[in-house]
């Protein structure tokens, strides 16, 4: 019997499976090359902001597109962005702000040096006038400087140790320390701080600073005849320390921005008070790295 007509039929099925292969491999080259060209596409597009951003254009921004891990990460590569111009932009600003702040103070005191050496031996009370502006602004420029530096040690993360301690006798303190100044101004002072509250998770010294800073506030800018009052209690897990006074208030679309360093309420009493636009800004870094809450009304 011939065998030929098996042979035709084996040759015609690897024909057919020669020809399905070869469309399958085809196929799947189109679906590569179209995949691979929706993973390169939104590679390159990141790549190509990345080397922008490296030049400086931080207002660059990618769109998320291609697979979801790849959309994903644009999301985030935007976010990253634009915390980073966030951050630079406060830089630049914080550094012009501190430029402006120093720089009036060490004016003063050049212009004060230079009428000293004209006129010291001339005139002995006008050289003690002129020591006495002189000593102000040092210190002026003494608490900002500290201020900086207590905000930069903050922000880069520096915990400074914490212990268990009760708030009552830091408020008493600060109550007497703050009385003499407060009586010179005709304020009345109120304490309304019980003999002992909750023990506290934080650093006291700090704890110190941050009271201190909102008291000093209060005492700038209440008028005579006016009054401030500290209180303290126990809410739940938490010590709730307030202080209130009849100053000039902060007006409604102020309130959100009085936190913000060197920020400054542009009023005519405020601005016959001397300050560094710092000792708000210092006191909610200091409550939030002792993780704790503030809150102005």
């Amino acid at each position: 019997m011939s065998t030929e007509p098996i042979y035709a039929v084996i040759r015609q099925m690897w024909l057919g499976l020669v020809g399905i292969g070869g469309i399958v491999l085809a196929l799947t080259a189109l679906v590569s090359l179209v995949l691979a060209r929706g993973i390169a596409r939104p590679l390159e597009n990141l790549t190509r902001m990345s080397e922008a951003i490296a030049k400086g254009k931080l207002e660059q921004r990618v769109t998320p597109e291609g697979p979801d891990e790849l959309e994903r990460l644009g999301r985030a590569f935007n976010q990253m962005t634009e915390r980073l111009h966030e951050l630079i932009t406060r830089e630049k600003e914080f550094a012009g702000n501190a430029a402006h702040e120093l720089r009036s103070p060490l004016t003063g005191l050049r212009l004060r040096l230079e009428l000293l050496q004209k006129a010291a031996r001339a005139n002995p009370a006008l050289t003690q006038t002129y020591l006495a502006q002189m000593e102000r602004e040092v210190t002026h420029l003494q608490r900002v400087v500290e201020q900086l530096l207590t905000l930069a040690a903050l922000e880069a993360g520096t915990h400074a140790p914490r212990a268990n301690f009760d708030p009552a006798p830091l408020l008493y303190e600060l109550a007497d320390e703050l009385a003499p100044i407060v009586d010179d101004a005709e304020i009345e002072w109120r304490v309304e701080v019980p003999e002992h509250l909750p023990l506290i998770h934080a650093n006291a010294e700090q704890a110190r600073m941050a009271i201190r800073n909102v008291l000093e506030n209060a005492s700038k800018y209440t008028p005579p005849r006016g009054n401030i009052t500290l209180r303290a209690r126990s809410i739940k897990d938490f010590v709730e320390i307030a202080v209130s006074d009849t100053g000039v208030g902060i007006p409604p679309d102020a309130l959100p921005h009085i936190f913000d360093r060197f920020y400054r309420v542009d009023t005519a009493r405020r601005n016959q008070v001397r300050g560094s636009g710092l000792g708000l800004a210092l006191t909610r870094f200091i409550v939030e790295a002792n993780d704790g809450h503030i809150a102005v009304s």
